[in-house]
């Protein structure tokens, strides 16, 4: 895995707010006294926003810092429930005191937009890699017919962005 300690992209924005979004989350689940919620929230939903980020950072790489957060945010997060593991983890991360005696963290803020403009740009992409799909699938015979020809793979594509909409659109 490369990691990287640069300034932050788009996608570590992006995992930030998910980061503080699902802390947010369990910390309510857990006053509720709803620990199946977190556990999906803490454990599940985390580790999903870490596997997309993972997969969106590709080859320049996850930040470190990020990272490391990330595991002891979700250390602690799980402690309530599974206290010997996370107490395990949390000394490989070089921790002297009990995960016990640590207090709960501190999420920022969390931005839904940043959020929501992730979720619409993997909306666009799946949309985009189904279109191509369909458009490289071979279409099918006619009835005693040849096979039509094999479809040319696309070479660019062209994307337009509003910057504004009209009223109704919006």
């Amino acid at each position: 895995m490369k990691s990287r300690r640069d300034s932050p992209t788009f996608h570590d924005t992006v995992f930030m707010n998910e980061m503080n979004l699902k802390l947010k989350e369990a910390h309510d689940a857990y006053e509720k006294l709803l620990f199946k919620e977190a556990l999906k929230t803490g454990f599940f939903e985390l580790q999903t926003a870490r596997d997309k980020y993972r997969e969106l950072c590709g080859e320049e790489g996850m930040c470190i810092d990020l990272v490391m957060q990330y595991i002891s945010w979700q250390a602690i997060i799980l402690s309530v429930i599974c206290p010997h593991v996370c107490e395990h983890v949390w000394e490989l991360l070089g921790n002297k005191d009990s995960i016990l005696n640590v207090s709960w963290p501190v999420p920022g803020p969390v931005d839904t937009t940043v959020i929501q403009q992730s979720e619409y740009l993997m909306d666009a992409v799946r949309d985009f890699r189904l279109k191509l799909k369909n458009h490289m699938a071979p279409g099918k015979a006619k009835k005693g017919g040849p096979a039509p020809p094999a479809a040319e793979p696309p070479t660019h594509c062209t994307a337009y962005v509003a910057k504004s909409y009209p009223a109704w659109q919006c």
